[in-house]
Parts: C-alpha cells; structure tokens; sequence
C-alpha cells in the first residue's frame, strides 16, 4: 500500500489507501477510477497517460509566443513543475517495473493465471457495483491542470483547450502543436496567476535589485566608498578587497549576495540546472585551491611554520639554553608542538623541560593549543560561487547598469510619466483579476510578516514615528531609537569619523553634529594633559631620614647640601 500524501499540500482528507495524489492534483475522472479500481496495472498504466498529457501540455505551452517578460518566466515556471511532476511519475514507475515487492509479479499471475475467468467476473462485478451505486457521475474531459501558488485553485483551463474530448480519445499531437489566435492569447494569459515573485525594480527577472547588498558593502571594513552603478560593475572584484578583512562580517555580506544571485536565477531561469553547475564550479575551485592558483588567496608556504628541533642532550641546564636567543628557542619549541612564548627564560625552562621525554609523556600544560581552522577557505569558495554567478548573469548585469543610468538620467517629469505609466498597468492588472487585494496604508505604516502595516500602536511604541539624523553620516536618516543607536557601531558612521581625525570611541555615542564631536574631542584631549602623569610633582624621593618629598624638592636639597 502506497502511504497517504497530499502533494499539493491542502490538506485533503481521504481514505483511499492506493491513492497517492489527493483529487486538487488529479482530474476528477482519474481521481473515479482509482477509488473504484484495486489494480496496480491499471494504476501505473494511468501514470504513463498522465506522462504523455505532461508532455504534451509542456510543448504546447513551449510553443506559447509571449510578448511580455512576466508571461515568458510564468510560462518557464509552469514548465518547470510539469517536469518535476513527470520526474515524480517516472520514479514511481520505475520502482513498480523493478517489482521489489512482488506486488506486480503477482498481479500478472493473477490475470493469466487458470483462474483469469474469475478474476475478470470480479473485477467485472464491481466496476457494475460501482455504477449501481453512482448512476449517473459526472462527464468531464480529462485535462492536465498547472499547479499555480494557492494549493486548492489550480489555473482553470477552456473546455476547448483540453487535452482529449468526453470519449477519452488522445488529439493528435500536431494539432496540440498548432499556436494559438492571437485572439485567445491574451484571454489565456489572464486566467494564469503568476507563480513567482519580483520586487519593482527586478522587473520580473529583467534586471538585478543589489541595494541591500550595496548598504552591506557601505557597512564593510575599510571598504571603498562608491556609489551604486559603480557597485553594479564591481560587485565581484573581491580580489581587491584586502585579504586581512575578511572576517566574519565579510563572509556573512558576500554569503548574502551568494543567496541573492542564486534566488534571482531560480525566479527568473527556472529551467536552468543551477545546483548542478554550483556543484562543477565547486570542483573547479577545489582544484584551483589545491593548487594554490585562486585569485586573491595565494598559496601560503607552511614552511615557516615548522620549526628546527635542537640536540638537548648537549645542555646540561635552563640557563645554557638562553645562551640560543628568543627565535631559536621559538623554532625548537614550534618542532616539539609546545607553546612558543613567553620570556627568554620561559621559553628556554619549558624547552629543557621536554629534555629525554617523548611525546605522550610531556606535561599537557607545555603543549601548544591545537590550531583552528582557517576560515580563508569559506571566505574564498564564496567568492568563487560570486565570480560564477557574476558570468552566468553577465548579460543581465549590463541591462541592469543601463536601466540605472537611465532613471538617474531623466528628468523629473519623464519620471511622473513613468511611474503614471507603471500605475495605469497596474491598475488595469489588478482590475482583471478576481481578488483585487489592495492595502489600504495612509500613513505609510511599514509591513509585517504577512505583508500588512502593523498596528499603529507597535508603530509608536518602537519609536519608528521619530526619525533622527545624523551629519557625521552624511545627513543620513534613521527611524527609531534602535536604528539610531546601532548605527553608530556601524562602517559608514566610523568612516565618519575617521574622516574628522577623531576616534570612534564610546564617548561619541549619540554625538550627530561636526562641530560638537570636535568640541568634545578637544575636552577631551585637554582632560588627558592634566590627568597625564607629571614627574616633577608627582614623583615621590626618600631620604636618608626618611622624609618623603617630591623630585623637585629632592633635587633642590640635592644642590644645597642639605639631605
């Protein structure tokens, strides 16, 4: 028996335990044979008409000429489930062919077995039952349903756009090949919901939306400042960036941009294999690290890591080892696998120390810590899926920089135009849809988790209502308390601030303006002149006596004689 699985994840409730697919995911005439039906021949010869419609509809809507980027990627889309779906019937067919169970086995013996005759009465006798008992079910032609985002409302399709007719009888292929009236088109176009997201300025997978990555990249280390085309054309120079900065919050930015190029290439190339390429270009950068021969990461020499082990037996004490010198004593030290600092002195009693024992019998106190993995190799295989990721959207890249310069380009009216332009489409889109959802947001309240303004209470209570600006930032914006607070641990705020030759230390914390982080730095700088220490009065001498007078004092009496 076939476990209970809802596929199109609904929820359905059934109690058929052949039946794998709930009826959402079925035609309802397939859906009538397999609760009626105890075959598993009869069942596996389902899936291959299922296959075949699978295949046809995926030629059909191939064939489909779209005049819009948001039809031709909903389109990829639909591909795309179809054949995950014929990947899905192909991998049940292949385990029932392989008969482990024997279940298919015994099913033919049964047919043509000496007792067929009965066999086929009783099949006979309950498909009759079942007609007794459903006099009249409903005849409709069975048609391939395209999944769409809500789980219970598949893409409805025209009864004269189906597959085969009441009688069942497959069309020919050629006529299922012939392209639609440009009349039908768009009425089709309408019914299909669109099953991927993009935001405004990716234009349904037209051009890249790096602003996130771009705010990231402001917030690095030491990283250039640059505006955002510029940062369009040089996102994947990594090699440039000093090596010594790639830190964690490196890693976690070029990891972020890693998981953005990704997620752009399954929204808008849905047909492209891109976790088998991700694993080629893994290899390929195994190989390239191995041999030290990836940009940016030359190959480290671990030869001055080992250090030369020293002939004990010659020193017959602690003291003679000094006589070696700090380096000496270190490469010794690093050859036995012992801790290497210290003093002279220490480093020569932990070297004589290890003197005629081995390994396993040398105070664990002595051992050097065992050395952690480097995180250059993370660091550089992200960088390796960036440059990979950069060429497979090289093309996308360009028009994304030419759509930039483009808005920055126009002038004011020409962008009331566009955006009166991209209103009235929207409008019209909205307007033919069934469910016209708009949000009703006066106040520009920003989105929740379920893409809905919060409550205006949460709004205030965040302090999301007060925005603070800064001018060491550039007369940057910040809304709320805690934005405004964290931005001062922040790159660009620190950038800032080195600017002004001033430390971003915790005494700025909260200083926003030019003129009094430069007031406060010079208070500062005087209070650390007279707290600094003064020989001459703080300074204290003893003499012979025993009274205690400062330097100055001492000095004097020194001069006269008078100690």
């Amino acid at each position: 028996q076939l476990p209970l699985e809802c596929q199109c994840q609904c929820q359905c409730q059934w109690d058929q335990p052949t039946l794998r697919l709930c009826p959402h995911q079925l035609t309802w005439r397939l859906a009538q044979q397999l609760r009626r039906m105890e075959s598993y021949i009869e069942q596996y010869r389902s899936y291959h008409e299922e296959i075949e419609r699978l295949e046809q509809e995926i030629v059909r809507v191939r064939l489909l000429s779209t005049t819009s980027a948001r039809d031709a990627v909903n389109n990829e889309h639909r591909i795309k489930k179809m054949l995950e779906r014929v990947t899905f019937l192909s991998k049940q067919l292949q385990a029932f062919y392989e008969d482990h169970d024997g279940l298919r086995k015994q099913e033919m013996q049964g047919l043509g077995g000496p007792n067929d005759l009965y066999e086929f009465s009783m099949r006979m006798r309950k498909v009759r039952e079942y007609y007794r008992t459903h006099p009249h079910p409903p005849a409709e032609p069975m048609r391939i349903e395209v999944f769409s985002e809500r789980p219970t409302a598949l893409a409805p399709r025209k009864r004269e756009a189906a597959a085969a007719p009441i009688d069942g009888e497959v069309q020919p292929l050629q006529q299922q090949q012939q392209r639609p009236s440009k009349q039908a088109q768009p009425a089709e176009a309408e019914e299909i919901p669109m099953l991927v997201e993009f935001s405004d300025e990716e234009g349904f997978g037209r051009f890249l939306d790096l602003q996130e990555c771009h705010q990231q990249f402001l917030n690095l280390k030491n990283g250039v400042i640059m505006d955002y085309i510029d940062y369009i054309d040089s996102f994947d120079k990594l090699e440039d960036y000093p090596q010594a900065n790639k830190n964690a919050t490196y890693r976690k930015y070029v990891s972020g941009l890693v998981d953005y190029l990704i997620g752009f290439i399954r929204r808008a190339k849905p047909l492209f294999d891109i976790d088998k390429a991700l694993q080629q270009e893994k290899e390929r950068f195994e190989a390239s690290w191995s041999a030290g021969t990836f940009k940016g990461w030359p190959k480290q020499d671990n030869d001055a890591e080992m250090g030369e082990a020293v002939d004990l037996s010659r020193y017959s004490s602690a003291e003679e080892l000094q006589a070696l010198g700090l380096d000496r004593l270190k490469s010794a030290l690093i050859a036995l696998n012992l801790k290497c600092g210290g003093t002279l002195q220490q480093r020569a009693e932990r070297l004589f120390a290890a003197k005629g024992k081995t390994a396993d019998k040398l105070d664990k106190s002595l051992k050097a810590a065992p050395k952690k993995q480097s995180d250059g190799k993370e660091a550089a295989a992200l960088e390796a899926q960036v440059y990979f990721l950069a060429e497979l959207l090289k093309d996308v890249r360009a028009q994304t920089r030419d759509n930039v310069e483009r808005k920055f380009s126009r002038t004011v009216a020409e962008l009331e135009e566009e955006e009166e332009h991209e209103l009235q489409v929207a409008e019209a889109e909205e307007s033919e849809e069934e469910d016209n959802t708009i949000i009703y947001n006066p106040k520009g309240l920003p989105l929740g988790w379920d893409g809905k303004p919060i409550p205006y209470w949460l709004y205030k209570l965040h302090g999301l209502n007060i925005t603070y600006s800064c001018q060491i930032c550039g007369d940057a914006v910040y809304k709320g308390p805690k934005m405004f607070v964290q931005h001062f641990q922040e790159g660009q705020h620190a950038r800032g601030m080195k600017s002004l030759g001033i430390p971003n230390t915790a005494h700025f914390v909260g200083v926003t303006q030019i003129k009094d982080a430069l007031a406060l730095w010079e208070k500062l700088k005087k209070n650390k002149d007279v707290d600094d220490f003064q020989a001459g009065k703080e300074e204290e001498f003893e003499d012979s006596a025993g009274n205690v007078v400062n330097k100055k004092t001492y000095e004097d009496l020194k001069r006269q004689g008078l100690l």
